[in-house]
C-alpha cells in the first residue's frame, strides 16, 4: 500500500489493528506510531511511563532480579526472605520506589506437598533437585526486549553472557542427575515381569477393550456386569451352549410370538405415492389391539367405559348437556347408520399423529399414529394406557428430490401413507 504523507501513513495505522500490530515501531501503551526505531526510542525517553510498561514485559515468574536492585540489609531478617526495591511511575511520571519482600516457602513445606508419595530421603532429594533446577533457570537473562535506545545493553548483554554460561555450567550436572531414569526403568519393569491378573481380571480387560472397540456408551460396562450376576445362576446350571448370536435371537422370538395368528406380527408396507417416490409405512394389527383392550381387566371395567354393562348395545341416556363423546348427535346418527341389528355395538375410535426420534441426536424421526376406542370416558383416555400404536410413517424430509417435492404432492403422499395405515 503506498500512502501520500505522514497523516496518511498514521490515519491507517489507527484504523487497522492489523497493520498496527504489525508495525514493531508502534508503541504498544499509547497511540504513538513510529516509522523506525530511533523514533521509538525517542518517545520511551520522553514518557517514562511506556518504558515502565515496556520493562515490566520482561518480568515473569523467577526473573525479579533483573527488575530492581536486591536489598542486603532485608535479606539478613530471615534466611527465606529476599528485599527489592522498585521504580515506579504513576500516570503523570512522578517516579518513587516500592519495596517488594519476598518470602520462599517451598522447602518449608515440602513435606506437605509430597507427604505419603516417595519416602523421606527421596522426597528431600528430588524437590531439592527440582527447586535448584528452577531456580537456576529463573536466573537466565530474558532476550525478548524492544528497547534499545543506549549503549549500557550491550554492556549488559556481555555481562548476560558470562553469567549465562555459569548457570548452565552449574545446571548440566543437575539436569544430568535428576534425568537418569534407568533405576526407575529398571523397577517398572520388574514390577510388570512379576505382575499376575485375576480370572476375574481378565475377563474384565476383554469385555473392557470390547466396548471400547465397538464404541459403546460407558455405562455399558455395568449393566452387563449385573446382567452376569443377576443370571448367574441359570448360566451355571443350564451352560453357555444355548445361547446364539443376534439375527438367530429374534428369528427364534418372532417364531415364539407370532406362531399362531392371535398375535399378529408388525408389517412393512411399501407404498408407491403418487409423485412417484416410494415409502415404507409400518402397520400393526387392529385386531390384537382390540383383543389386549377388552381383555385387559384392570382397565376394561364400568368406572373406564360409556358403556352400560346390564344392555351393552343400549343408546345412551337422554341429557340436555353435551358432555362425553356419546352425547353428541353424531353418535346417535353413526350409530342409526351403521347399526342395523339389535346386537351390533358402534365402536368409534379417535386418532393422534405427533413426531418420534428414532436416534440419540433426534436426525431421523418418524410419525407415530395412536388410536384410542371412544368406549373409555374421559378419565379413562387421559391414560397413556388406552392408547395404542396403530403404525409409523416416514419422515418426508429423507425422500429423495427435496427441491423438486413441492407442497401440493407433499400433502397427497402424506394423505396416501396415513390411508395404509387405516
Amino acid at each position: 500500500m503506498t500512502f501520500y504523507s505522514v497523516g496518511h501513513y498514521k490515519d491507517h495505522m489507527k484504523s487497522s489493528k492489523i497493520c498496527r500490530s504489525n508495525n514493531p515501531f508502534t508503541c504498544n501503551f499509547c497511540d504513538y506510531i513510529g516509522f523506525d526505531p530511533n523514533g521509538l526510542n525517542q518517545h520511551l525517553v520522553k514518557n517514562p511511563s511506556c518504558a515502565f510498561h515496556y520493562e515490566e514485559l520482561k518480568v515473569t515468574t523467577g526473573l525479579l532480579p533483573k527488575f530492581g536492585k536486591q536489598s542486603d540489609i532485608a535479606s539478613k531478617v530471615h534466611k527465606n526472605i529476599t528485599s527489592y526495591t522498585y521504580p515506579r511511575y504513576s500516570a503523570d511520571g512522578v517516579q518513587d520506589t516500592v519495596q517488594l519482600n519476598l518470602h520462599d516457602e517451598t522447602v518449608e513445606k515440602q513435606q506437605y506437598l509430597h507427604k505419603g508419595y516417595m519416602t523421606q530421603s527421596k522426597n528431600n532429594n528430588d524437590l531439592t533437585t527440582t527447586f535448584q533446577i528452577k531456580r537456576l533457570l529463573a536466573r537466565l537473562p530474558s532476550n525478548d526486549t524492544n528497547i534499545d535506545n543506549n549503549d549500557e545493553n550491550t554492556l549488559n548483554c556481555d555481562d548476560s553472557d558470562s553469567e549465562e554460561e555459569d548457570i548452565m555450567q552449574q545446571l548440566n550436572p543437575v539436569l544430568q542427575s535428576h534425568n537418569d531414569i534407568r533405576a526407575d526403568q529398571e523397577e517398572l519393569s520388574k514390577r510388570f515381569s512379576q505382575l499376575k491378573l485375576t480370572k476375574n481380571n481378565e475377563m474384565q480387560l476383554d469385555l473392557f477393550h470390547l466396548l471400547k472397540a465397538s464404541n459403546a456408551p460407558l455405562i455399558l460396562f455395568d449393566r452387563i456386569t449385573n446382567w452376569v450376576q443377576r443370571h448367574e445362576g441359570t448360566i451355571i446350571s443350564n451352560g453357555l451352549l444355548g445361547l446364539s448370536n443376534r439375527d438367530k435371537f429374534i428369528s427364534d422370538m418372532n417364531s415364539i410370538l407370532y406362531k399362531d395368528c392371535t398375535t399378529m406380527k408388525p408389517i412393512i408396507n411399501t407404498v408407491h405415492l403418487s409423485s412417484g417416490r416410494k415409502t415404507n409405512v409400518i402397520t400393526f394389527s387392529f385386531k390384537e389391539m382390540i383383543l389386549r383392550m377388552v381383555s385387559n381387566k384392570s382397565l376394561f371395567t364400568s368406572k373406564n367405559l360409556l358403556l352400560s354393562p346390564e344392555n351393552p348395545c343400549a343408546d345412551p341416556p337422554e341429557s340436555e348437556y353435551y358432555s362425553d363423546v356419546n352425547s353428541g348427535t353424531w353418535f346417535k346418527e353413526a350409530k342409526l347408520k351403521e347399526c342395523t341389528k339389535p346386537n351390533h355395538i358402534l365402536m368409534p375410535f379417535c386418532h393422534f399423529i405427533d413426531g418420534l426420534n428414532v436416534d440419540k441426536y433426534g436426525k431421523l424421526t418418524v410419525e407415530a399414529v395412536m388410536s384410542c376406542c371412544l368406549w373409555f370416558n374421559r378419565n379413562a383416555r387421559n391414560r397413556s394406557s388406552t392408547w395404542f400404536v396403530q403404525g409409523f410413517i416416514e419422515d418426508q424430509n429423507i425422500f429423495r428430490d427435496q427441491d423438486s417435492y413441492v407442497r401440493n404432492e407433499r400433502a397427497q403422499d402424506y394423505h396416501i401413507s396415513i390411508q395404509c395405515v387405516h
